[in-house]
């Protein structure tokens, strides 16, 4: 399909498949639309054939970010030519990770709700977020196996970023503190020829893992950001003018003042990427710039253009170093100086990948093979993530595809020391590189897998010990127990009950243990009871959608949906029961509910997993160390409006009855009487979605609210 224009812009359409090559059909596949910047300019869905299009648009980058639940969420970089239509097609990989967790306050471990989670990817750009809850926890599903960037802040306590490092299907929990002790950064981004303040400036703010926050100078062109103690790059910027950098120091309760002054006569760098043999040109490459140093901050992203070419504008004087790569090739830097207004060339010749290297990972106090164990491939030259895999049931690994050069491999397992060795990778020769890891000095966290049968069905006896003495207690099939509409919780303290923080579930013999789904009373309830679910409408922003090919206007619903849940723990010995434990997710739906519309919130299903988290202590005693519950469920939400049906209808009155002792039946017509149109209230139905949701949260044995009462 080709759309021709005669003005200065180009058109995109898309298809969306799974890794088999077929269209991704149905609802809920969401498409986002990013600028150069990474600001997010248009969302839209695909159609019912898994297709989009976006329309009119302005000549140059962008980049186009494709979500749908059970999948993986992918982006891409998309280069629009004046009067093209750019034909794409996006593929998306089944087995998504998924990052829950907790945001603390590190001086007194309370959850710090409403704080900002942010994942990206190495090159900085958004793969998902959240808000936590009023108990701190946040859950962030779609992301790749792969090396990532874990960003949270909240405006009082500060930022903290770390590297996660994520495998498919992956179910990852993290537990982060923020501290209160803050500094604070504030300047003034001026126009260097006028010296007048710069509105709509932006600000970036990085550490050593990347991109932590931006924001927006004012009309003032003044910008202010409260940061924990620290190091960071400042870059600010702005469209068509140079960017510039300064690397500044964040002191406990001190403000730190940097200005900027931006010129309209910026640096450029430019040039070709080509294959190193065959000197053909390779589109859709991806070019980097970091600052100051090859792993540094990177201040700029592009892709090359049909003819393998890329153009980096807004430059200020300085050394940078220009980083490429490609799916199908390897990647090759190179440091560049460039002075005020000048334009830098700098070609490049990549290798296709085509090395190997294999080896085995074991452990080092009996020679036994350590499945599952993750391999990180990092290019010595750039400092870069180039692969991560895992080992497979015999301890071993296989890379593939790679370009030759001097490389690391990083042996990551949590049971162990994590080992590195040096390896140069030629083509046509495949190294070994073993790896003999020692275990670790210190205990890790407790797994909280639940074991599960053949059938992925839930077992009904309780486990052995594993290697690292830990049990891990089983949970009956998901379903409602009728055998009691109440879990009565001890509130008299002469009550014969026993309530404590240190109670013991895990001194059961064979424990059967269950979830019901209750109100915050503890009173069991069914889930299409008013009381099994809460929607709580934080907001609501109108958004521009392509329906079809027409522009429509809908609403982004951002809605905080809520319950409680009660853990029964039974065997001979007796039974313990926990408080009403809440569960909660914040949920963004798009949907037709402009104002005056309710939203309202519905379960359809609903299925509980709770595990017991058990650890023998140093003589051999099961202690019980947390709750691991897994909570999915159907969410039908609908936008509702109340409206008045005008019924224009006859109304009859019944005819008399025949009578057995009747000789003769005579048969009268129904009396009828006609009325005046009749006005009733109803409800209309303006949206409708059914949307599958999954909470998984982490009860820890000393938080006060996981209390067990013994009966």
């Amino acid at each position: 399909m080709t759309l021709q224009s005669d003005r200065s812009v180009g058109d995109m359409i898309g298809n969306i498949i799974d890794t088999n090559e077929a269209s991704i059909t149905g609802d809920n596949t969401y498409v986002l639309l990013y600028d150069e910047e990474y600001r997010l300019l248009k969302t839209t869905l695909t159609d019912h054939e898994g297709t989009f299009q976006f329309a009119n648009m302005t000549v140059g980058i962008y980049f186009v970010s494709v979500s749908k639940e059970g999948f993986v969420t992918e982006n891409v970089a998309v280069q629009i030519e004046e009067n093209q239509t750019k034909d794409i097609t996006i593929t998306l990989q089944a087995n998504p990770a998924t990052l829950t967790g907790y945001v603390l306050n590190e001086e007194n471990e309370q959850p710090l709700p409403d704080a900002t989670v942010v994942i990206r990817d190495m090159s900085g750009f958004i793969l998902g977020f959240d808000h936590t809850d009023e108990q701190g926890s946040f859950s962030i599903h779609g992301l790749p196996g792969t090396t990532l960037t874990f960003t949270a802040r909240t405006d009082d306590f500060g930022i903290l970023s770390q590297t996660i490092i994520l495998s498919a299907n992956d179910h990852r929990s993290l537990t982060v503190h923020l501290s209160k002790s803050t500094g604070s950064l504030t300047g003034v981004i001026k126009n260097e020829e006028t010296s007048e303040p710069m509105n709509g400036a932006t600000v970036k703010i990085l550490d050593d893992t990347g991109v932590l926050i931006e924001r927006v100078t004012d009309s003032a062109g003044t910008y202010d950001i409260n940061l924990s103690p620290g190091q960071y790059t400042i870059v600010a910027t702005k469209a068509k003018y140079t960017s510039q950098t300064e690397m500044i120091t964040i002191n406990d309760n001190q403000q730190t003042t940097t200005h900027f002054s931006l010129t309209k006569k910026p640096s450029t760098i430019n040039g070709t990427v080509r294959d190193a043999n065959t000197q053909k040109i390779i589109q859709g490459a991806m070019v980097i710039v970091r600052h100051p140093s090859p792993a540094g901050p990177i201040v700029r992203t592009t892709i090359t253009d049909t003819n393998g070419n890329y153009t980096l504008n807004g430059l200020s004087a300085d050394t940078y170093y220009i980083i490429v790569s490609d799916l199908h090739y390897g990647s090759d830097t190179a440091p560049v100086t460039i002075e005020a207004h000048e334009t830098a060339t700098i070609n490049f010749d990549l290798e296709e990948r085509e090395a190997v290297v294999s080896g085995m990972v074991t452990s080092a106090s009996n020679s036994e093979p350590l499945a599952n164990t993750v391999i990180h491939l990092f290019d010595d030259k750039t400092q870069i993530l180039i692969r991560t895999l895992k080992c497979n049931g015999d301890g071993e690994y296989l890379i593939e595809g790679v370009s030759a050069g001097q490389y690391h491999i990083v042996a990551d397992n949590p049971n162990y020391q994590q080992a590195t060795r040096a390896v140069e990778i030629k083509s046509g020769i495949t190294p070994i590189v073993n790896f003999a890891l020692q275990e670790n000095l210190t205990e890790n966290n407790t797994t909280t897998t639940k074991p599960i049968t053949e059938d992925n069905e839930t077992t009904d006896t309780v486990t052995h010990p594993d290697s690292n003495e830990e049990y891990h207690l089983p949970t009956l099939e998901p379903g409602e127990d009728t055998s009691k509409t109440t879990y009565p919780w001890p509130t008299d303290e002469n009550d014969t009950n026993t309530t404590d923080i240190n109670l013991n579930p895990c001194m059961f013999t064979q424990p059967f243990v269950r979830c019901h789904l209750t109100n915050e009373h503890g009173e069991i309830v069914k889930k299409n009871d008013p009381q099994a679910i809460t929607c709580n409408i934080l907001r609501r922003e109108n958004i521009s959608v392509i329906v079809g090919d027409e522009e429509a206007t809908l609403q982004k619903v951002h809605a905080q949906i809520r319950g409680w849940v009660v853990v029964t723990v039974e065997s001979a010995e007796g039974r313990m029961v926990t408080k009403p434990l809440p569960f909660s997710k914040l949920q963004t739906f798009i949907l037709c509910a402009p104002k005056g519309t309710d939203i309202h919130c519905r379960l359809t299903t609903f299925e509980c997993e709770p595990t017991l988290i058990c650890k023998n202590d140093v003589d051999g005693k099961p202690i019980f160390h947390g709750l691991h519950l897994n909570v999915h469920f159907c969410l039908s939400v609908q936008a509702e409006y109340e409206a008045v049906v005008e019924v224009n209808g006859k109304f009859c009155s019944p005819r008399k009855e025949f009578e057995e002792s009747d000789e003769t039946l005579a048969v009268t017509d129904m009396e009828v009487e006609l009325r005046e149109p009749h006005a009733i209230r109803t409800t209309k139905v303006y949206d409708w979605i059914v949307r599958e949701v999954e909470v998984e949260k982490v009860w820890r044995a000393e938080e006060r609210r996981l209390e067990w009462a013994f009966f």
